[in-house]
């Protein structure tokens, strides 16, 4: 048995160099994050997104008497809840089955009107 070959001659040469280069992104990361973050800029840029989502009112068509009630500033933002009530559920639900049959025949009927306008 060779004399060296119990004994752990440490990293290879490529592996040293790779080690280096992970240090050496992850070291050049973090300074890159210190000195480009900057928590204001990251608050403008939020109030530019709600600014855009504000105007998403003006597109609606009201009467002149409801466009008073509402504000620019607000937006239609409600608490999470995990679980719903059966009453809350039932005011909002439509069964799946009626939204796809009703596509299928608009889209059916669609089809339909393009052959009977080619029928002379």
């Amino acid at each position: 048995m060779p004399r060296d070959a119990g004994r752990n001659r440490g990293l290879s040469p490529g592996m040293r160099v790779y080690i280096l280069a992970v240090i050496a992104v992850a070291f050049f990361s973090v300074i890159g994050l210190v000195l480009f973050y900057s928590p204001e800029k990251q608050n403008s840029e939020n109030a530019a997104v709600v600014d855009a989502d504000a105007g998403v009112y003006s597109r609606l068509i009201l009467p002149e008497e409801k466009r008073g009630l509402i504000a620019n500033d607000h937006l239609p933002l409600r608490s999470r809840r995990l679980e719903w009530t059966r009453e809350q559920v039932d005011r909002f639900w439509i069964p799946p089955g009626s939204i796809v049959l009703e596509i299928m025949k608009d889209e059916n009927d669609a089809i339909l009107e393009e052959i009977f306008e080619s029928v002379p």
